[in-house]
């Protein structure tokens, strides 16, 4: 069944006027988006090579065994420039405090000679007598 227009029995446009006024006056203005273009778009590639890498690589491995030069240039050049782990600086009171416990007897404040006199790997410290400089 046709609606009757008043237009000599032509069927109505799928959007009048008035409803095409009322769709753009509900579009939402473009947000306006600020700071460096190029920025974002790295940030945003980076962020998509992040979260897809192993799909990238097992594409990039795929093309470069079908025979692809430039995937097989590729990926040698990411390999060669793979980032190392950096270490994390550990202070000397880390150091210490993640250090083995100390097993036994505590030693003795100075060595006495006399408990080494039998050993022979033991020797007291020579010191040569001072010269005099004429």
């Amino acid at each position: 069944m046709k609606l009757w227009t008043g237009n000599e029995n032509k069927m109505p446009d799928s959007k009048t006027k008035t409803e095409s006024a009322i769709l753009t006056a509900k579009a939402k203005p473009k947000k306006r988006v600020r700071g460096d273009a190029v920025a974002r778009l790295a940030k945003a590639t980076a962020r998509n090579v992040r979260d897809k890498s192993e799909q990238l690589s097992a594409a990039l491995v795929n093309r470069a065994l079908e025979g692809d030069v430039s995937c097989t240039k590729l990926l040698l050049t990411l390999i060669e420039k793979c980032p190392e782990k950096k270490r994390k600086f550990r202070s000397m009171a880390e150091e210490l405090a993640n250090a083995a416990q100390w097993q036994g007897d505590w030693p003795k404040a100075r060595p006495n000679p006399e408990d080494f006199a039998d050993d022979d790997e033991y020797r007291p410290l020579q010191v040569p007598a001072p010269t005099q400089i004429s």
